[in-house]
């Protein structure tokens, strides 16, 4: 019972706009809003997040190591306007129709959030005692949740789980102000980038590729993106050693020169907040330039600690700000 009281007050303000501390966020949000729903989860690992192209819709999953706590979240446009209890019916009436058992429901309401506690015990003779609680809002045409679970549950969890329904809050919006989002690589690597809240981030993994992208693209600028991946490296891996990472790239882009505008590769240095990176820009020659394709790009590495992180820049404008901000971005990658 404490905790359904305190879970509802906890986010009762989540609607209105309020300072979120800014450690390891989550955020929800599309470049059509000049707002975003964000949640301060310090330690939580980003392993998945999906975009629907139209921006309508917008889901993610994050893991905090060896704790068994997970944290997601969902944002999805609605019929219209609606209340947070609507939000909240509709979305249990769908969550009814899964295989689990439900155990120990509450439900209830602050303001205009509506909030919804269970336990699932087992599953298929498999004990769980999963501890579930969802915060649900609406913010103009938008139905928004986070979920947090935790699966072998106890009674001193329960804390943990008040403090972070206490992190939510929309903020509006700024090029000025950035979110520190950690994004994990592989078991327990990861790294963390200060991203710009108005700049949206998308995982993709292509068949058969053993690491994942992740695309972020700026307001509704559609004609740059900046891509890169999260590889976790071996402890004997020869890309540790920045002499190394550096005439690897240089000879990538040597490969692309009978493409390219420019007779020769000029490297860059960038200079980490953790760790050092390569990098180049190439300028595609062709003529016309076929749709869906990029004129410049800018392609490199940066190690950080057990993680290189190789990453393109591609852009359809030679003075695009978004190189310069991507940059800035990747430079700011620590553990």
């Amino acid at each position: 019972m404490r905790l359904t009281k305190s879970c509802a007050l906890a986010v009762c303000l989540c609607c209105s706009f309020a300072s979120v501390a800014i450690a390891d966020d989550f955020s929800l949000s599309t470049h059509s809003t000049d707002w975003t729903l964000a949640i301060s989860a310090p330690g939580f690992g980003l392993e998945y997040k999906f975009v629907a192209e139209n921006g309508a819709k917008m889901q993610f999953m994050s893991t905090k190591n060896k704790t068994g706590f997970s944290l997601s979240g969902s944002l999805e446009a609605g019929p219209g306007k609606s209340t947070a209890k609507e939000c909240r019916e509709y979305y249990w009436r769908n969550l009814k129709q899964s295989p689990f058992k439900f155990d120990q429901v509450k439900m209830g309401e602050a303001g205009q959030t509506a909030t919804l506690e269970y336990v699932i015990k087992e599953h298929q003779g498999v004990p769980l005692n999963q501890k579930n609680v969802l915060a649900y809002c609406v913010k103009d045409d938008y139905r928004l949740y986070f979920h947090l679970s935790k699966t072998f549950y106890r009674p001193e969890d329960a804390s943990f789980l008040e403090s972070m329904l206490s992190k939510v809050g929309f903020i509006r919006k700024s090029q000025s102000k950035n979110l520190d989002v950690r994004y994990n690589a592989s078991g327990e690597r990861s790294v963390v980038l200060t991203v710009p809240q108005t700049w949206i981030d998308e995982f993709t993994q292509e068949k058969g590729q053993p690491f994942r992208t992740i695309t972020f693209t700026q307001g509704n600028d559609m004609q740059s993106r900046l891509m890169l991946s999260p590889i976790p490296l071996e402890k004997e891996s020869e890309l540790r050693n920045p002499a190394i990472l550096r005439k690897m790239i240089e000879e990538e882009g040597g490969s692309l020169l009978s493409n390219a505008v420019e007779k020769k590769i000029a490297m860059n240095e960038l200079l980490g907040r953790a760790g050092v990176g390569y990098y180049y820009t190439l300028t595609d020659k062709t003529s016309p330039l076929p749709p869906g394709e990029y004129r410049h790009m800018t392609h490199g590495g940066l190690i950080v600690a057990d993680v290189l992180v190789m990453f393109t820049i591609l852009t359809n404008r030679k003075d695009s700000p978004v190189v310069a901000e991507a940059i800035q971005m990747l430079g700011s990658a620590r553990p």
